[in-house]
């Protein structure tokens, strides 16, 4: 979609009123917002627009949105914005629904109430994990850790987009934490690991009510903390990738990896450097890594992961052989990763 095309399109979904085309950017004021209210999103047009991603920021010009808000909002924006069509378009939508979730959360009451359950006399140890679009409400994440000690649930909660939670304790107490968060909007179970042992204490990876929050870009820290306490294999089945494949983003330097995610060599289901890109057949046109958007449209068919929208057909992918060579290319010219470019052109 070229920039006047986008313009067009953002000026009919929120109106005149609500858009500024400056030198070099585009201010887009978000949806859902009292009149009073002044919340921007802030998009940058660098050189190569629409083909190359600008910083996505939304700036406060008079909201009551504090400084940690603001910033989940941006990130929410920026994981949102996509290369090739309808950037700023997708961004402002993620971040407008994303703030929709803060005002339902400030105007609204969320119930930590404890589903009747009861444990189990030959305990089973259950680890699952949740994947959603946004978390960044402050009362879920505040309930989320009261019902870890109402439940005694080890959780580990990446805020932000996307959002990521993974529990860890007895099966019947996981479960009555699922029948809570399940009920929330945009947060599905996407992988489980149960253990029925005797052993129980002994086969846990973390340490018993332990709540952890990492904040919108904590990914690399939540990656980390799961390969050093054993989690990884559950971590990386959410988006369908191995592990051996994972450690392909673990090699590039902070450097080159910024520079991966620039050039949007990084699939934006697993945040990870692509070994294997498919093409997304809808706006925006998205390249994602097959193993994980094979896995997203197993669960969600008609529903694209980067703007959130549910379309009325399934959603169908190609292979993406000119990303797959553009990434080769990338690290051949790095001169350090010849066993990754060997493998890329393997597959």
């Amino acid at each position: 979609m070229a920039v006047e095309e986008e313009r067009v399109v953002l000026l009919s979904i929120f109106g005149e009123e609500n858009c500024e085309f400056r030198e070099g950017e585009v201010l887009v004021r978000l949806l859902g917002q009292e009149v009073s209210e002044k919340l921007w999103l802030r998009a940058s047009l660098p050189g190569g627009y629409p083909g190359v991603v600008g910083v996505m920021e939304v700036v406060s010009f008079g909201s009551r949105l504090d400084a940690e808000e603001s910033e989940a909002l941006s990130f929410v924006a920026q994981g949102a914005a996509v290369a090739g069509a309808a950037s700023i378009y997708s961004s402002a939508v993620a971040a407008s629904d994303a703030l929709a979730d803060i005002n339902d959360d400030k105007g609204t009451k969320v119930s930590v109430e404890v589903p009747a359950f009861r444990k189990r006399q030959n305990k089973t140890l259950l680890r699952t994990l949740f994947l959603g679009h946004h978390l960044v409400a402050r009362k879920k994440r505040k309930a989320l850790k009261e019902l870890s000690e109402k439940l005694e649930v080890s959780v580990l909660l990446k805020i932000g987009w996307p959002a990521i939670i993974l529990l860890e304790g007895e099966s019947t107490s996981v479960d009555a934490f699922k029948d809570v968060v399940t009920s929330w909007r945009r947060l599905d179970v996407r992988a489980e690991e149960r253990d029925d042992v005797l052993l129980f204490q002994a086969s846990r990876r973390l340490p018993p009510n332990y709540f952890k929050e990492f904040g919108p870009n904590g990914m690399n820290d939540l990656e980390d903390l799961c390969c050093d306490k054993g989690l990884e294999d559950l971590l990386m089945s959410i988006y369908g990738r191995r592990q051996e494949d994972k450690n392909l983003l673990r090699l590039l330097p902070e450097d080159l990896e910024e520079e991966a995610r620039s050039m949007n060599f990084l699939c934006p289901i697993t945040l990870s450097l692509m070994t294997k890109p498919v093409l997304l057949h809808t706006p925006p046109q998205m390249s994602y890594e097959e193993d994980a958007i094979t896995s997203w449209l197993a669960h969600h068919p008609q529903k694209d992961p980067c703007t959130g929208l549910k379309h009325p057909r399934p959603l169908r992918t190609s292979a993406n052989d000119r990303r797959r060579k553009d990434i080769a290319k990338w690290l051949k010219a790095t001169g350090l990763y010849a066993p990754i470019i060997s493998k890329v052109a393997r597959r």
